[in-house]
């Protein structure tokens, strides 16, 4: 860093009890721990209450995504059982595969996790009596892909099925006293499971998939017991364990022809397994640095959701396509564009974010809409926004105007859409708003808001878009019809505003009289129109009182996440949206405080459940398969929590650039430092360290220069005062605590 100012401030004092104590946070401290002794927040996973979790653990780009289960199983995507919207991926019509190894008789989990937040390799322990059992599952072959081979590079390299590798390691320990007679029992699930005659250690799941196992099935007799033709379930050779001797076995699954004449033997399998975590550690070269925390559990669950955002990417007509998950949300929304394309901006990943942007124009229609999921009209506002934020994040007018045609026509869809449908009746609730369409997230067909917020800003984004470019001509016009449709909109919630029964007047989801639905239900579109939407002026009392209104429902058992705005219980991305539209009113600390709360409701292996439904006693855990709500891993909360967390170091407020106003006090402990590495914001990539002395008592900033000239200001928020700096001007400041 170079080019700096030198400054030296004394700030307001902080209550000295907050940083008198040094204290080294535990990646993994003990689940149920609330906050530390002198009261602040730590990632202890307190909330997360399934029974059951996944991780993915499979190479980017592969069509047919892995994970590992929290009780060591190896699953495959859904495959055809699910309908997929969007560009297709490559496996459509594959079987969804379950392996799932446990002793004869009653296996008790003790836990899982992975090897290390950017090591994907499940690790699970199991007991039965006083044998303790550890099974790790992991890719061993092939490990080719490298995050450099981006752009043109990816062309030809579209994802296609290939020979691929997976070894379960199993270690059984008799920690008792006498030798303990155990027999391995393997579960499948598959399209074709099916013996091999000539060799019991060897076995097919799928016309695709085939394994070798050191220890033999025990004889054909246990294909004839099996109860299901699709889920047998194999007894392998049983096995005598000595008092503390270990007894070890491998089974390899092999896809997509993946030879291999003999099974594994441990010794190989333990070489399969170091190389496997040597290529995670080193060779992936994901963008890990961008975002330094130094809380421990914040840094776990950005850089599993790193990792994983990868995981799930295709390669679609030469272009990334980064989808939700693998199995529910293996398909497209517009709205992930938003979402995966901002966090792939923060994380300075250009040409991932180009080439995502350019599959999202995949989906522009002859009539200029931009739309992958039947009557989500929203997603042509969702896309305008989207390509806006980008080109301003990469701070790139030439890469706008190379899509100013597409844009402009995405705009005509906008005008078109207010005069179509339902929306061209006099008569009708949505007069010149967005025709009748899905709303999501518990609001389906009908007259609703979650179109309009979006169109709206999408309209709004158009405005500043063309005047950035310094289009005239499209400025004009569309300032026209922005402040045409933002009057229709403002007179179509005034006639709609409820009151709850705390007394606050808001926006409802739904359009006409008071429905059924919970007063939070849909309000993602809401949120999303405050910001990054900005449709509403910070004083605005009807958006003020709905943000009230979801206030109200924050439920404190859950950390303060809000409940009922989704499908379940209990969603975190849209207490995400809700903490970011604090973040623009100024209230950065009540957006940290969320955002702890869903770290909290993170798995020991650092993935997050996209819902969940609500605890009906205090440490009850949910059976998986009646609480979770859509997919593990969730890509879209994964990335999220990425942003977020980026926004509250820097955010962006008109002009300005405000660092520090969601910074946790648990991040200001003796000796701890905050960096940004060329993290992407509104006016480009941001460099700074924060470090805190080793006894508390004073932190050091620098920051590099900030060089977009639509930064007028600097604002930085430490110690109870707001200092202004120079954008475009490196600085070192010293400030007291």
């Amino acid at each position: 860093m170079s080019n700096r100012f030198r400054l030296t401030l004394g700030f307001v004092e902080v209550a000295s009890a907050l940083f008198v104590a040094t204290m080294v946070m535990a990646a993994d401290p003990p689940r149920g721990v609330g906050t530390s002794g002198d009261g602040l927040d730590k990632v202890d996973r307190r909330y997360y209450k399934l029974d059951s979790w996944m991780g993915a653990i499979g190479l980017p780009d592969d069509p047919l995504k892995a994970v590992g289960d929290a009780d060591g199983s190896f699953r495959t995507e859904r495959g055809k059982t699910k309908l997929r919207q969007g560009i297709y991926p490559r496996a459509l019509y594959q079987s969804p595969i379950r392996i799932h190894a446990r002793l004869d008789g009653k296996t008790e989990r003790v836990d899982q996790r992975m090897y290390s937040p950017r090591v994907p390799i499940s690790i699970a322990r199991k007991r039965q009596g006083n044998v303790a059992i550890e099974e790790t599952l992991f890719l061993s072959a092939p490990l080719d892909w490298s995050s450099a081979v981006t752009g043109e590079g990816l062309k030809g390299r579209d994802s296609m099925p290939q020979p691929t590798q997976y070894l379960l390691m199993t270690e059984y320990t008799n920690q008792g006293s006498a030798t303990a007679d155990v027999t391995p029992v393997l579960e499948l699930y598959g399209a074709t499971p099916m013996p091999d005659l000539d060799d019991l250690r060897m076995f097919e799941v799928a016309p695709n998939t085939y394994c070798r196992s050191t220890l033999p099935v025990d004889g054909l007799r246990q294909w004839e017991v099996s109860e299901t033709m699709y889920e047998p379930v194999l007894k392998l050779k049983g096995i005598s364990i000595p008092p503390g001797q270990k007894v070890r076995w491998v089974l390899t699954i092999n896809r997509h022809g993946f030879k291999n004449s003999q099974p594994a033997e441990w010794a190989e399998a333990e070489k399969l397994r170091d190389a496997a975590i040597r290529y995670w550690e080193k060779s992936a070269g994901l963008p890990y640095d961008v975002i330094q925390v130094p809380d421990p559990g914040m840094q776990a669950i950005i850089d599993t959701g790193i990792h994983e955002l990868y995981q799930m990417r295709y390669i679609i007509n030469d272009l990334p396509a980064f989808y939700l998950g693998p199995a529910g949300y293996n398909e497209y929304w517009v709205f992930d564009s938003g979402i995966v394309g901002d966090a792939l901006d923060t994380l300075n990943r250009r040409q991932d974010a180009d080439g995502y942007l350019e599959y999202l124009l995949l989906h522009q229609h002859e009539d200029g809409r931009i739309q992958a999921l039947t009557m989500h009209w929203k997603e042509t506002g969702i896309a305008l926004v989207t390509l806006y934020r980008h080109a301003r994040m990469i701070q790139d007018k030439q890469w706008l105007r190379g899509h100013w045609p597409q844009f402009r026509r995405a705009v005509e869809a906008v005008e078109k859409f207010r005069r179509s449908g339902s929306a061209s009746d006099p008569q009708a609730l949505n007069y010149h708003l967005s025709p009748e369409g899905f709303g999501d997230a518990g609001i389906m067909i009908e007259p609703e808001y979650t179109n309009n917020h979006w169109l709206l800003s999408g309209m709004k984004g158009a405005v500043e878009a063309a005047e950035w470019l310094g289009e005239t001509r499209d400025f004009e016009s569309w300032k026209k019809e922005y402040a045409d449709f933002e009057q229709t909109f403002q007179k179509a919630i005034a006639r709609d505003a409820k009151t709850d029964s705390q007394g606050n007047r808001y926006i409802p989801a739904v359009m006409g009289p008071l429905t059924k639905e919970p007063p939070p239900r849909g309000q993602w579109g809401f949120l999303s129109g405050v910001y990054p939407g900005r449709v509403y002026a910070k004083d605005n009392p009807l958006m003020l009182g709905t943000l009230k209104m979801l206030e109200t429902h924050q439920f404190e058992g859950e950390g303060g996440l809000i409940e009922d705005c989704g499908w379940s219980s209990f969603w975190t991305v849209c207490t995400s949206m809700y903490a970011r539209d604090l973040l623009w009113l100024g209230e950065g600390q009540r957006a940290a405080r969320l955002q702890y709360a869903i770290a909290n409701h993170a798995s020991p292996a650092w993935t997050i459940c996209e819902e969940t439904p609500r605890a009906t006693q205090p440490g009850e855990i949910i059976p998986w398969e009646k609480g979770c709500g859509g997919d593990m891993p969730d890509v879209l909360a994964a990335v999220d929590f990425i942003r977020t967390t980026g926004q509250l170091l820097a955010f962006d407020r008109g002009q300005e650039l405000h660092l520090f106003e969601g910074l946790p006090p648990e991040w200001l402990r003796p000796g701890m430092v905050t960096r940004l590495k060329g993290m992407g914001t509104l006016f480009g990539p941001l460099t700074l360290e924060l470090k805190v002395d080793s006894e508390g008592k004073s932190a050091r900033l620098e920051i590099d220069p900030l060089l977009s000239p639509d930064c007028l200001k600097v604002m930085v928020h430490l110690g109870g005062r707001v200092q202004e700096l120079t954008p475009g001007e490196g600085h070192e400041l010293t400030f007291k605590l």
